[in-house]
């Protein structure tokens, strides 16, 4: 297991199952009331983890506080991250934690000479603030479109 910072370790397939326990504790509560279960949740881990260049962080791994986790993408003129899941219990999002693990992954980004990470995540009144208190910055070149098959 690689030691990023105290608490902070790379995301690896031995921390699946604590992470989709805390995955369904956080996204079947508010705001997002979902309906995962252990299994479905831990087989979308499984499958971020194993997408070529998947990289993350897990704060405290026997019993995750939080996680993110996303994959690198090769670009025309960069490297980019794109950050697809970030999943924490609320005290973390209220504490410095949160940055801990922000900058634990942002040192590993750095070691591979990626300089820029994307975020796409669903909106609600509370995002905006959310995410640009960790850095973030809102961007209106980018929209998400979906159709129904």
């Amino acid at each position: 297991m690689t030691y990023i910072s105290g608490e902070i370790k790379q995301f690896t397939t031995e921390h699946l199952d604590n992470a989709a326990r805390l995955f369904v504790s956080v996204f079947n509560a508010p705001p997002w009331n979902h309906q995962w279960t252990p299994p479905k949740a831990r087989a979308r881990l499984a499958q971020a983890l194993a997408i070529p260049d998947a990289l993350g962080v897990v704060l405290r791994p026997d019993e995750p506080l939080g996680f993110l986790l996303g994959y690198i993408e090769e670009w025309y003129d960069e490297r980019q991250f794109h950050l697809i899941h970030i999943c924490s219990e609320e005290g973390v999002l209220a504490d410095h934690r949160m940055n801990r693990m922000l900058s634990g992954l942002e040192a590993m980004l750095r070691e591979r000479d990626i300089h820029r990470l994307y975020l796409f995540t669903m909106w609600s009144q509370q995002s905006p603030r959310y995410y640009v208190a960790y850095g973030f910055q809102l961007t209106t070149s980018a929209r998400r479109l979906e159709r129904d098959l």
